[in-house]
Parts: structure tokens; sequence; C-alpha cells
């Protein structure tokens, strides 16, 4: 009983830690700011956190005897296959870089992917900006138009043909300057 007591007393002082949101205001300096204690005296935003895509690391080999080597026929159709498994598959955003500032009066922003290896038949890239899936393309240069000036974040994932995510590429952000009407 004691035990049961602790816990619910725990848990009960614990559960606010869950509720605390992240806002976004306007600083003294006029600098966008995020955290979850905003002063007082300022207008401020909730920010909804976009979801985390987490890929898995490469696959783990158990290690074989050598008399285990000698008693196993490898075709050399198998042995391809298996070295193209083992490829790390890669995703990176040459363009933007991370922080660029972007001048686009039209707010039309082209992304480029550096894709090592190259994209085979049925693979994809599907590209998220500020956390909300855009499009899926088989291309390493997307296209966004019209977009909003400001600070934008942006990741991409790569797919086999199956639809499973091989790599994703690491989240930058980037800001788009537009002449204000």
């Amino acid at each position: 009983m004691k035990k049961l007591s602790l816990f619910l007393l725990f848990s009960l002082a614990v559960q606010p830690l869950y509720a605390i949101g992240i806002y976004k205001w306007i600083d003294d300096n006029g600098k966008e700011t995020y955290g979850n204690n905003p002063p007082e005296n300022v207008v401020k935003n909730q920010v909804t956190l976009p979801e985390i895509t987490i890929i898995a690391g490469p696959k783990e080999y158990q290690e074989t005897s050598n008399s285990e080597l000698n008693s196993t026929v490898v075709t050399k159709e198998d042995a391809s296959q298996q070295q193209e498994e083992n490829v790390a598959r890669i995703i990176e955003i040459i363009s933007p870089k991370d922080d660029e500032a972007i001048r686009a009066n039209d707010g039309n922003i082209s992304i480029r992917f550096n894709i090592e290896p190259k994209l085979k038949e049925g693979e994809s890239i599907v590209v998220y900006l500020d956390g909300k899936q855009q499009t899926i393309s088989s291309s390493p240069t997307v296209k966004f138009e019209s977009l909003d000036r400001g600070t934008h974040s942006l990741f991409a994932v790569r797919r086999d043909a199956s639809g499973n995510a091989t790599s994703n590429s690491k989240n930058i952000k980037f800001h788009v300057l537009r002449h204000f009407r």
C-alpha cells in the first residue's frame, strides 16, 4: 500500500511536466523567441511541435567462423544483393543551407538534395516543410511556390520501393525574405 501511495504521489508530481507548452513571442529586440516561460507583457502563441521521424540505424551482423564461411556457397547474385543492402542510403539538403536567408519576392524556392546512391526505380523522397508532408518526388530537386516570408523548417525522408524509410536528412531552417506590400 505504501508503494502504491508513493507511485500515485510521484505520478501527480510529474504529470504537470507533460502539460508544459512551448510558446513563440517577439522579444524587446524584435527577435522571434521560443520557450516554455514567456514574459507576462508580450503577445504569445502556443506552438504545435512537428512529429519527429526517426530512422533505424544500420543492421548489425553476426560474425561467423571460418568453418561456417567455407561450408557456405555464395553466388555472385547473392553477393551483389548483399553488398547493395549494406550500402548506406544518404539524403542531405544541399540548398538552401541551414539558417540561410533567401530573397524571393514571389516566394518560389528550389530545394536541392544530394542522394547517394542515386534513387532506383520505385524509390522516392518525401519532403516535409514546417513539419508537414508537402510532396513525394523522385527528383533531386523540388520547387515550392509562394512560400510565406519568415522562417521555415525542412527535412526529407528517403523511402524504398516498398515505402519504408531508409534514411532521412538533417532538419534545417531557412528564412524567406519577401518584399512587404
